[in-house]
């Protein structure tokens, strides 16, 4: 078993994570642990819809989680970040879309001023998944 910290970067994300000193996820044995993901455009804009945020927060998510060998069945954490609640029950919907049991993974709901402008949620996960060998 290796427990010796991996960086996890997805090509689509490199550039943002060195620029800014971060690993989207960091893998630890059979753990992964995932920073926050955003909804964001080609040029790390927010995009401006909700649900379309919320979309593509997910996507990002599943791209690191792919990155690593995992999928979103692998989620055991979720911890969302919402700078407002209007927006919970589409969240709630595009979630259904991407997790969909029947182990739904333990869920932590916060509300917050996130950092990047235009931003109504972040999306960060723990994942596992037993190594092999």
């Amino acid at each position: 078993m290796s427990t010796r910290p991996e960086s996890i970067i997805p090509s689509s994300q490199r550039a943002v994570a060195e620029q800014n000193g971060y690993s989207p996820a960091i893998r630890l044995g059979g753990q992964l642990i995932v920073s926050g993901q955003i909804g964001v455009d080609a040029e790390g804009v927010a995009i401006p819809d909700p649900e379309g945020q919320i979309v593509a927060a997910f996507d990002a998510l599943g791209e690191v989680l792919a990155e690593a060998g995992m999928g979103f069945s692998d989620i055991v954490e979720l911890k969302t970040y919402h700078t407002e609640f209007e927006t919970l029950g589409l969240f709630l919907e595009v979630k259904a879309r991407y997790i969909t049991g029947p182990v739904f993974p333990a869920w932590t709901i916060l509300g917050v001023a996130l950092a990047a402008p235009g931003s109504i949620i972040e999306i960060g996960a723990i994942a596992y998944r037993p190594e092999e060998g």
